[in-house]
């Protein structure tokens, strides 16, 4: 009996661990909506190039039916929102408190836009994704993207920044707050 276990665990997990959720390490935002791409590695949809150097194939039948949740935190236990997503049909966008999510598959990814995000949502983010048809179930989470929400200060610090960067330097007005003021590229340490 102990001999059958370990052959069905033997079988089963490396195609548990082939599949893995890949995200990009930031995310940023200045309007609250943040666009937040969860990769399946290796990639199930069939419309996916050549593999190269005999990397793995997805292992499971191409998912159809599957739901996009996005985790905050650390260890992704808080969930924010999620969105069903049937790659056949419609997409379904699921509300959780002000945070909305809508997802879509682009160009071999699952693409999560979130929506009605504050600067103090600033934060690690997870994407779970549970595959529900064709069987068998699959859940994979993601190994978390810092979505940085900027309020209106620290974008014009980011834009002053990014200007320093290519070596320019520009008076940048905001429209709603305080007048223009000199920024000093010097300042940035």
């Amino acid at each position: 009996m102990a001999l059958f276990v370990l052959t069905v665990l033997s079988l089963c997990l490396p195609a548990w661990s082939a599949v893995k959720v890949v995200q990009p390490y930031k995310v940023v935002s200045s309007n609250g909506t943040a666009l937040v791409h969860c990769f399946l590695h290796p990639q199930p949809f069939h419309h996916q190039s050549p593999l190269p150097n005999n990397d793995l194939s997805y292992p499971f039948p191409e998912p159809e039916d599957l739901r996009v949740t996005l985790l905050r935190g650390l260890h992704g236990s808080t969930k924010i929102c999620s969105s069903i997503l049937n790659l056949t049909g419609p997409i379904e966008t699921g509300e959780e408190g002000e945070v909305q999510c809508s997802a879509q598959r682009r160009e071999g990814a699952l693409e999560l836009t979130v929506s009605g995000l504050r600067a103090t949502d600033t934060d690690l983010y997870r994407c779970d994704i549970e595959i529900f048809y064709p069987p068998p179930y699959l859940r994979f989470t993601g190994n978390g993207t810092l979505i940085h929400i900027l309020g209106s200060s620290d974008f014009i610090m980011y834009l002053q920044a990014s200007q320093c960067d290519r070596g320019r330097r520009e008076i940048i007005r905001p429209v709603h707050t305080v007048d223009a003021a000199v920024f000093s590229c010097y300042n940035l340490a």
